[in-house]
C-alpha cells in the first residue's frame, strides 16, 4: 500500500520570541527552516528558556541594526563579526552574568549554523573560544529572602472574600510552602495533587519528576481551592471570569506571575524569591542540603546553595529580637528625650 504524502513539519515558535514578522508568513516559514537562531530557540525545552534567550538575541541584533533576531545573518557574521558584536556590548559595561549570558546565547546559534553546514568547522571553534567575563566571588545575590511578615501580608491581601482570592492564595503557597518554580505551579493538574499527603510535579525542569510531601500550611490554602475549583479532571489552577466564577481553561506560567505580583502590592517580590524563601527556610529548618536538593528540583548542590539565605533569616531574626528587646526593657531606648536613639 503506498505511502501519503506528508506536509513537511512546520517550525513553529511562541508570539512572545517576536516581535516583528514579515508580511508574507509562508516565506518566513521557509526562512526558519535555514535560520540557525530559529533552531536555536526550538531547541529549548522551556517557553521560558526561549524568552530568555530570544531576548538576548534580540539585544545583540540591534546592535547589528537589525529590529529582531530573525533578521540576523548570523552565519554570515563568523568569528570576526561575533567578536565585534561582544566588543559592542561590553562597551555597555554590562555585568559579568549579564555578558556571559549573551555570549551563551550566540555560541548556542552558531552551533546551529555548523550544524545546518552553514559554517565551516575552523570558524565555529574560533568563535567557542571567544572568552567569557570572569565572575567576582563576592557578588551580590540574586534576587531576595521574603520575611514572615511579608509572607502574611501577601496572603492577606488575598483574603478579599473572592474566588480569585482563594485561588490566587493556593497558587501562591505552592511557591513558599513547596517551592515550585512558576511554570511547575501553572502545569500542575488535579491528579497531581493529595491533600493532606504529597504534591506531584510531574513537568518540571528537564522534564524531571519529584514528589513534594504537603506541609500543614499548604493544605490549609490548597483545601478550600479545591472546594470552589470542584472534582473535575484537568489543570488544578484555572482561569477566573471577570464576575469571579470559575472557567474550565488552565493558567500560563505568566499568570502566576501577575497574580503574585498583584497581591504582593508594595511588596518587592517575584516567584523565585518565593522559591529562596522555600529553601532558606527549608535549610534553617532541616540543615540537610541533599534534601532541599531533591525537593528544590535542583541538579546540583551548588545551585541550591546560591539559593540558601539563612543569613538574612539570622539577621532579620536578630533585629527582630533587639527591637523586642528595646520595647521590654525598662531601661531601654525609648525614642523620647535624652533617650532618642
Amino acid at each position: 500500500m503506498p505511502c501519503e504524502s506528508r506536509p513537511a513539519a512546520e517550525l513553529v515558535l511562541d508570539d512572545s520570541v517576536l516581535i516583528s514578522l514579515p508580511e508574507d508568513a509562508e516565506s518566513l516559514s521557509r526562512y526558519f527552516r535555514t535560520n540557525p537562531a530559529a533552531h536555536f530557540l526550538l531547541q529549548l525545552r522551556s517557553p521560558a528558556s526561549r524568552r530568555t534567550q530570544a531576548a538576548q538575541l534580540r539585544r545583540l541584533a540591534r546592535y547589528l541594526g537589525a529590529r529582531d533576531w530573525h533578521e540576523v545573518d548570523w552565519a554570515g557574521l563568523g568569528y570576526a563579526g561575533c567578536n565585534a558584536v561582544f566588543a559592542r556590548l561590553g562597551a555597555d559595561e554590562p555585568s559579568a552574568a549579564t555578558y556571559n549570558a549573551a555570549r551563551s546565547a550566540i555560541r548556542g546559534v552558531m552551533r546551529q549554523a555548523f550544524l545546518l553546514g552553514q559554517l565551516d568547522h575552523e570558524a565555529w571553534l574560533r568563535i567557542q573560544a571567544i572568552p567569557g567575563e570572569r565572575q567576582s566571588v563576592r557578588k551580590t545575590p540574586a534576587g531576595r529572602f521574603l520575611s514572615d511578615v511579608e509572607v502574611r501580608e501577601i496572603f492577606q491581601n488575598c483574603n478579599d472574600g473572592t474566588v480569585s482570592g482563594v485561588r490566587d492564595a493556593a497558587m501562591i503557597a505552592t511557591l513558599f510552602h513547596a517551592g515550585l518554580r512558576r511554570s511547575e505551579a501553572a502545569a500542575l493538574n488535579l491528579d497531581d495533587i493529595r491533600l493532606g499527603e504529597s504534591l506531584d510535579v510531574r513537568r518540571g525542569k528537564g522534564r524531571k519528576f519529584r514528589r513534594i510531601p504537603m506541609i500543614p500550611q499548604l493544605t490549609a490554602r490548597l483545601e478550600p481551592w479545591y472546594l470552589a475549583r470542584g472534582s473535575g479532571p484537568g489543570a488544578y489552577f484555572r482561569r477566573i471570569s471577570r464576575k469571579d466564577r470559575v472557567l474550565d481553561g488552565g493558567i500560563s506560567s505568566q499568570t502566576v506571575y501577575n497574580v503574585l505580583k498583584r497581591r504582593a502590592r508594595s511588596i518587592s517580590c517575584s516567584p523565585h524569591d518565593a522559591r529562596r524563601t522555600f529553601v532558606s527556610r527549608l535549610l534553617a529548618a532541616s540543615h540537610d542540603l541533599s534534601a532541599a536538593r531533591r525537593l528544590a528540583g535542583h541538579e546540583s548542590t551548588e545551585t541550591t546553595i546560591r539559593y540558601d539565605r539563612r543569613e538574612e533569616l539570622a539577621d532579620q531574626e536578630a533585629m527582630e529580637q533587639l527591637s523586642t528587646f528595646n520595647a521590654e526593657s525598662t531601661g531601654g531606648w525609648s525614642g523620647e528625650g535624652e533617650n532618642e536613639f
